[in-house]
């Protein structure tokens, strides 16, 4: 096959073959910014129910010093789902009161923080010393933090973004081919127009 700047043959590849590639680069990269966007919006949503979940279930343990069921609820969610990385309760002064934090490495990580609040009692409040407040309102004892990692969910992701691409690599090859065989079939009828003469 010969390659002659501005011949048909180098035409018809052109034609084939840029915009083949092009189709690959520009699909694949949009499938992989989409996967990626996709798992950080779902960490994001995850993290911030998680934590608001925890912050509604842990004002009793917060009040009566009874922190176990939350400890075992943390470490059941984080033992559950590797995209969590971290789970810390704090107090309304910022000391640490239980959490669960797996050794594992992890290179992205994203913080989601809930307040832990309670409702008090018109004229008592039962956690101040002098017991007595102005009216009902909410009171908050701590916070709970969540630390996610997308990293997790996106490799469980990589297999359909690896299938995708593939298709999409098919098709950029089955392009490629068809332009061959075109240069081949033109070429060989130049060549045998040229013999006839």
């Amino acid at each position: 096959l010969q390659w002659r700047p501005g011949g048909v043959t180098t035409r018809l590849l052109t034609i084939a073959v840029l915009p083949a590639g092009l189709m690959f680069v520009t699909v694949s990269l949009a499938l992989y910014l989409t996967a990626r966007n996709d798992v950080q919006r779902d960490v994001a949503e995850r993290g911030a129910l998680i934590a608001r979940a925890l912050a509604e279930s842990s004002p009793y343990g917060l009040v009566s010093g009874n922190l176990d069921y939350v400890s075992n609820t943390m470490t059941q969610l984080v033992d559950a789902d590797p995209s969590i990385a971290c789970i810390r309760l704090h107090d309304n002064v910022g000391r640490e009161l239980a959490s669960h934090c797996p050794d594992r490495e992890r290179r992205t990580l994203s913080e989601f923080k809930a307040p832990v609040r309670i409702e008090t009692l018109g004229g008592l409040d039962m956690l101040e010393s002098d017991a007595q407040t102005s009216g009902p309102g909410i009171r908050e004892l701590g916070s709970v933090t969540v630390t996610m990692s997308a990293e997790p969910i996106f490799k469980a992701r990589l297999g359909a973004l690896g299938l995708a691409v593939a298709l999409v690599l098919g098709v950029a090859i089955a392009s490629c081919l068809i332009a061959w065989r075109l240069t081949r079939r033109e070429r060989e009828m130049r060549f045998g127009s040229r013999k006839g003469s």
